[in-house]
């Protein structure tokens, strides 16, 4: 009696265990098959700035980005099966209003990877600089002395502030709707597609000097984020937390301390294998494929030795003895009168120059970073 009970029961786990097995695959023996092709969008983080063979308003597939080694790892070719159409500076009302000149590249693509949002917020440092004083800034100059100046407890006032709270409300809820548009033109055009979105990164957390500024503009980003997740979430979209990877390690990961926000190599190398973990890439893979170079290109120069080039000209310059000027009017503003000009930093991409201590150059790197010329 105890047999039969004990052989009943064993084909009855065997039944129910088959029944399972073929109601649910094992999923994780399976791999979604490669792309065929990918498309990438965005703003600069996807376009590579400022890597190595990178060249301003140039070639996007030359440079060793995340997405060029995501691309490499599929075996994809740049400019054929893997189109890059991210654009520096882009908002996510750029994006939407972009999207339907990119109709067939949208529709053509198995893939998509995006980064897009961070400059919503970084667009609107002016006027937080404005909040925070309660003087006009005509500058980038002056913006970066006021958070150089700010407090925790000022940064804490303002958050409270009823200005101010009206004033990220109405940015956060644009950010929700620009993600919509974006989200909605990728279902109507590419409803197979896979859809990745890229959280953005916070380059300022920790960082010494301006822990109580990387807090505070953290917090929208964290919001940001959150609006990102929400709408990829009801298309049924994927997204990669890369500030798990970055926030922790930003003044290793990102060129913060050459006075620019953007990953730098290992900061992308970084990200790419989270990318690549997340599409069911081994990390390895990502690391062994580098994105193709051109043998003909030569690579930027060396902030630290070399004089910067002009990105429109691709001709040397040299670093301004005078005042710099603004990156918005272009015309010549005023170092600070107690401090010194400092002749040995780097020049900015727009003609930004170096005749300002180190916690306003850097400020004034951050504010001007994501605003830059909208160009890949």
């Amino acid at each position: 009696m105890k047999r039969s009970f004990l052989q009943a029961l064993t084909l009855l786990v065997t039944l129910t265990l088959l029944a399972t097995a073929a109601a649910f695959p094992a999923m994780a023996e399976e791999t979604a098959p490669a792309p065929k092709t990918l498309l990438a969008l965005g703003d600069s983080l996807t376009t590579g700035y400022g890597l190595k063979n990178y060249t301003y308003g140039g070639d996007p597939y030359l440079c060793d980005s995340y997405i060029n080694r995501i691309a490499a790892a599929y075996g994809l070719e740049g400019g054929k099966t893997y189109i890059n159409r991210a654009v520096n500076g882009d908002r996510t009302g750029d994006l939407a209003r972009l999207l339907p000149s990119l109709e067939n590249e949208v529709k053509n693509a198995e893939m998509i990877i995006l980064t897009i949002g961070g400059n919503d917020l970084l667009g609107l440092l002016p006027e937080i600089a404005y909040m925070l004083s309660g003087q006009e800034v005509s500058d980038f100059t002056q913006a970066a002395a006021v958070f150089a100046a700010a407090t925790a407890e000022q940064y804490d006032a303002l958050k409270n502030d009823p200005a101010f709270v009206a004033r990220m409300k109405t940015v956060l809820e644009d950010v929700g709707t620009n993600l919509q548009t974006i989200a909605t033109f990728f279902k109507e055009k590419a409803p197979d597609a896979r859809v990745i979105f890229l959280k953005q990164y916070n380059p300022m957390h920790n960082v010494q000097g301006f822990e109580a500024f990387g807090e505070f503009g953290g917090g929208f980003l964290t919001s940001i984020n959150q609006a990102v997740e929400q709408v990829a979430t009801a298309f049924g979209y994927e997204t990669v937390d890369v500030p798990a990877v970055i926030d922790h390690r930003a003044e290793e990961l990102t060129n913060i301390r050459l006075y620019d926000i953007h990953p730098n190599a290992e900061g992308h190398h970084e990200i790419a294998k989270a990318v690549a973990q997340h599409l069911g890439l081994s990390p390895e893979q990502s690391e062994d494929t580098e994105a193709p170079t051109d043998p003909e290109t030569e690579a930027p120069t060396d902030p630290e030795t070399e004089a910067p080039t002009d990105p429109e000209t691709e001709e040397p310059t040299e670093a301004p003895t005078e005042a710099p000027t603004d990156p918005i009017t272009e015309a010549p503003t005023e170092a600070p009168a107690d401090k010194p000009a400092d002749t040995d930093a780097p020049a900015d991409k727009k003609g930004c120059g170096a005749s300002l201590g180190l916690l306003s150059v850097l400020m004034m790197s951050v504010c001007a970073a994501f605003v830059l010329k909208r160009s890949r």
